[in-house]
């Protein structure tokens, strides 16, 4: 299976890329190598949503979510701390951004009516550069 959805080669090329950033100290980051990783996990992400999709019941449309609830001074602050710290983390790369980023999905999206799209898109397509300026613009909007 993992063949079938190009993990194996998703694998090969996260590993190039991770000796890359390695050496990023040394030389820059080779674009090529960040445009090729994009690639294969687009490539992979398609593959796994063609076999998701026929293996997956048909289910009805979800129900809307609910609107937001006003977040309270603490989880403020804390949303304010995750953001900087994701800021942090994109500016410099760190893989560790994903994760971050999806934990503060789940802790905050439902208790704020910032427009995290361009975050997110940014975030899951590993454009880390323009997640740091989008992170910017969220936090210049909470102070």
């Amino acid at each position: 299976m993992s063949a079938t959805v190009g993990a194996t080669h998703l694998f090969a090329t996260a590993r190039s890329l991770e000796q890359a950033l390695k050496m990023a100290d040394a030389q820059p980051i080779p674009q090529a190598a960040l445009a090729d990783f994009r690639a294969v996990v687009h490539s992979t992400q398609e593959a796994l949503r063609q076999v998701l999709a026929l293996h997956t019941p048909s289910t009805p449309d979800p129900a809307p979510l609910p609107h937001p609830t006003p977040p309270t001074q603490e989880q403020q602050s804390a949303l304010k701390n995750e953001l900087f710290t994701l800021h942090q983390l994109l500016k410099c790369a760190d893989m560790r951004a994903v994760d971050v980023h999806a934990n503060l999905l789940q802790r905050y999206a439902s208790h704020t009516t910032m427009d995290l799209d361009t975050l997110n898109r940014a975030v899951n397509t590993f454009d880390f550069s323009q997640g740091a300026a989008e992170c910017e613009k969220l936090l210049a909007s909470l102070t």
